[in-house]
């Protein structure tokens, strides 16, 4: 199965997920600062979050838009399959993955090591998908990763919150 996405459409979409778990944390009374460097967030850092009992930790936040209709996530196991890059399940650095659930409202947090353990055997068990992905200079180049259904998301998920008010509509 192969789908295509654009970056320049999926970048403020997944932007806006990013905002609405920051707005969940800090509603949970922890401080929240977008990382901004761009080798940080090369590693997978999106969110770095002091808790109130003064812990700081680093988030990264995927949103998965399709998974409220499909009741499946997508976890990129290779980012880039011309270029022989791993994808997100494997080099992220965060210290916690939150996959965002904008139908459901729903935020799966996973420990980065737990998620690409689960990816050997879930490449086994479940779809395996491709996206060809078009850049605003319209090159194009593929990602492959696997459809997982959320149920079995959330066997690895350290937890599950609910948004009280998840984002609606295609585009937020």
């Amino acid at each position: 199965m192969t789908t295509e996405h654009r970056f320049d459409e999926s970048l403020p979409r997944g932007h806006a997920g990013e905002r609405a778990v920051a707005m969940y944390l800090q509603s949970r009374g922890h401080v929240v600062a977008y990382v901004t460097e761009a080798h940080r967030q090369r590693l997978g850092m999106d969110l770095e979050v002091t808790t109130p009992g003064g812990d700081r930790l680093t988030v990264e936040v995927k949103t998965d838009y399709r998974a409220g209709q499909t009741r499946r996530a997508f976890i990129e196991a290779i980012s880039n399959v011309e270029g022989h890059r791993m994808g997100w399940a494997f080099t992220c650095r965060a210290q916690f993955l939150a996959i965002y659930v904008p139908a459901d409202g729903d935020i799966y947090w996973l420990r980065p090591y737990d998620l690409a353990t689960a990816c050997g055997p879930w490449t086994e068990k479940h779809l395996v998908v491709h996206a060809r992905n078009r850049c605003p200079d319209g090159s194009t180049y593929t990602t492959r990763g696997v459809a997982v259904p959320l149920e079995a998301l959330r066997l690895v998920a350290l937890r599950v919150d609910r948004i009280n008010e998840p984002l609606t509509g295609a585009t937020p």
